[in-house]
């Protein structure tokens, strides 16, 4: 029992550090700007490792706005081939743009890869609130992430 509590404080700390580490990903500037104009040239996008613990599962930047606090955001994500992304939910609903790659998706508490659906470039997903899901990348991905935070992961014990 104490494992399975220590591996929840653990994940809720390493999102924690996650959506620090995005916030504060060395270009505040974009993300400090949500009322002002904003362009930024792919250069001037940095990241950041998805799960610091995990660095090969892919990056992440904050595009505009800060999903540790109330108010919309924007990210865009580049995550590997191979990687899993456990089941979970979000505390508000999230809007993604597949720009390039390939993954798949199955929605539900018990994650069925049997029975997830294909998102490759151009499609668009929507998740509200609360909706749980899995992710398999199958080949590296590229996607933009819409919500509003404050931002949080709720994983599923599986």
């Amino acid at each position: 029992v104490m494992d399975a509590k220590e591996n929840i404080m653990q994940r809720k700390i390493a999102n924690l550090a996650v959506v620090t580490i995005l916030a504060c990903a060395g270009w505040p500037a974009l993300s400090a700007h949500a009322e002002q104009p904003l362009l930024a040239g792919p250069s001037e996008i940095k990241f950041a490792p998805v799960d610091p613990s995990n660095p090969s599962a892919g990056e992440a930047a904050i595009l505009a706005g800060d999903p540790s606090q109330p108010g919309p955001f924007a990210m865009r994500l580049r995550l590997k081939a191979g990687s899993v992304v456990k089941a979970h939910s979000h505390s508000t609903g999230e809007y993604v743009t597949v720009l390039s790659g390939k993954a798949r998706m199955s929605f539900g508490d018990v994650p069925d890869e049997a029975k997830a659906r294909p998102l490759i470039s151009g499609s668009f997903l929507y998740l509200p609130a609360g909706q749980t899901h899995s992710l398999w990348i199958d080949e590296d991905a590229v996607a933009d992430l819409f919500s509003t935070g404050p931002f949080d992961e709720k994983y599923v014990q599986n």
